[in-house]
């Protein structure tokens, strides 16, 4: 699947029972039904990104929340049977446009120490580690590496 194959677009309510499931089908400690409806209604710092095949099926999301001049990006959830066909690559291409279209000078996030993927995916857009929150996530008790992609910095080809 390439970007092509896709449709990246703003998340609207509509989707909320599709990002629900991505949830379930992605995470062991899902956000809740009440938690995404929120984001997509309620949080004006919200910014929700789809990926929609041509059938109109979700295959990914990317949330994050501007703060201040920076993004920093909660969620990236991608289809279990997506896996690996660059969906990941194609939010993230078009969360990087965004953020720089709203004049933002840097994205941040978490991702555990064990997702190698993850981290490979951010290292190929020009994310670099900046430390370490020791015990952040619950479920494990694993760390999180923090993540920093400063626009100027780090020019990637994958933009």
């Amino acid at each position: 699947m390439t970007c092509p194959d896709l449709v990246i677009r703003a998340a609207t309510d509509r989707d909320l029972d599709d990002l629900v499931g991505l949830e379930k089908a992605c995470f062991d400690i899902p956000w809740s039904r009440e938690s995404l409806a929120d984001e997509l209604t309620a949080n004006p710092l919200a910014r929700i990104l789809v990926a929609e095949q041509s059938d109109g099926l979700l295959v990914g999301y990317l949330s994050g929340w501007v703060v201040l001049d920076e993004l920093q990006i909660n969620n990236l959830a991608v289809d279990p049977e997506s896996r690996r066909q660059g969906v990941g690559r194609c939010l993230l291409r078009k969360m990087i446009a965004m953020a720089k279209s709203e004049n933002l000078s840097s994205i941040s996030l978490e991702v555990r120490t064990s997702n190698q993927a993850a981290r490979s995916l951010y290292a190929s857009f020009g994310f670099s580690p900046v430390g370490v929150r020791r015990a952040y996530y619950a479920d494990t008790g694993e760390d999180a590496i923090i993540l920093l992609k400063k626009f100027g910095d780090n020019p990637s080809p994958n933009e």
